[in-house]
């Protein structure tokens, strides 16, 4: 085959048009500091970080479920701190009552165990962004209504945390917080002569108390001396208020069952107390799920941001070797074109 210099014309052209074009590329990514400046550049690339890029911000969604959550989930377990601190108030003043008081001590503490109750209850009926925090799913309606009697219901809100599809909850309804589910002995001695024996049917609580006996009384046995009801540790501390108030009245049998409820109140209380530890034992585990959750999120972005960078990003040390180089390329197909040229010239005028 000959070998024209139309030929070899055409190779430097094309050689210097690839040559141009890639000192036009690498200029433009030593100036914008991006590899990928156009889809031309690398569309295998651009395909990737928009895969990452989604990724990515599905991830920022999640952590921002897990932030909202980890707010709800503090302002809650800050709430049970005030309940069970509350609880252990009340539960001294179990103690006190049991005990002789004066008039004016037995005055104050009735006065005590009202404020506790109040307190429990605007407590339960707590609002977080204008919405109740322990209603379930009735997050519009007061969990507890005057008569201490929860409205709300057992709905669970649990917020997604992972593209796996992992989901922690964030509320606790009021018959988990408030409600009574421990599980009590079915008698007890309360008096050297009195017995207290507990019922239960889910959260509500039959207590009846009688005389010289351990088995739960007939409901028409004489010895039956007092008895009453309660569902939540609110109603507790109504009891107990009320218990205080009759101890020392002109009706000794009044007293005597004020006395009666008291020592029957104990062991609820102590139960109400594990119970919240419990609730609280719960809500850590959830804060710990949570900050797990956030960490493999902020993890694996760092990892894709870093995916991100490595295609898109350009190195300006490795650029500037590259236009160095890209020019030395140029200029040597300067020099042979320009040789090729005149040669050719010369030889079709000679």
């Amino acid at each position: 085959m000959r070998i024209t210099p139309f030929i070899i014309f055409n190779q430097l052209t094309r050689g210097l048009s690839r040559a141009l074009n890639l000192y036009n590329t690498q200029n433009d990514r030593l100036n914008s500091g991006k590899k990928i400046n156009a889809p031309s550049d690398n569309p295998t690339g651009l395909m990737r970080t928009m895969d990452y890029r989604v990724s990515v911000n599905a991830g920022e969604q999640y952590k921002r479920n897990i932030d909202s959550a980890m707010d709800n989930v503090n302002f809650t377990s800050t709430v049970m701190t005030s309940v069970y601190n509350t609880v252990i108030e009340l539960q001294k003043l179990v103690a006190k009552g049991k005990s002789t008081q004066e008039p004016q001590e037995l005055a104050n503490s009735a006065d005590e165990a009202e404020a506790y109750r109040d307190m429990l209850q605007d407590l339960a009926n707590t609002k977080i962004m204008n919405q109740y925090l322990f209603s379930g799913f009735k997050s519009e309606t007061p969990p507890y209504d005057d008569a201490y009697v929860y409205q709300g219901d057992d709905g669970e809100v649990n917020v997604p945390v992972s593209a796996a599809g992992a989901q922690i909850p964030i509320n606790i309804s009021g018959n988990s917080a408030f409600s009574f589910t421990g599980a009590l002995p079915a008698n007890k001695q309360i008096g050297a002569n009195q017995w207290a024996h507990y019922s239960q049917n889910g959260t509500e609580v039959t207590v009846v108390i009688n005389d010289n006996s351990n088995e739960p009384p007939d409901p028409l046995d004489p010895s039956q001396t007092d008895s009453f009801v309660f569902s939540n540790v609110i109603q507790m501390a109504e009891h107990l208020r009320d218990a205080i108030s009759n101890i020392g009245d002109a009706d000794p049998v009044v007293s005597g069952n004020a006395t009666a409820r008291i020592s029957a109140l104990e062991d609820p209380f102590t139960e109400m107390q594990e119970q919240l530890m419990s609730v609280q034992t719960d809500l850590g585990g959830r804060v710990s799920s949570l900050n797990a959750h956030s960490k493999v999120i902020e993890q694996n972005t760092n990892t894709l941001h870093k995916a991100i960078t490595s295609i898109e990003e350009a190195d300006p040390v490795e650029i500037l070797a590259q236009l160095r180089q890209t020019e030395v390329t140029l200029q040597a197909l300067r020099e042979s074109a320009a040789r090729v040229l005149s040669q050719s010239l010369f030889d079709f005028l000679r």
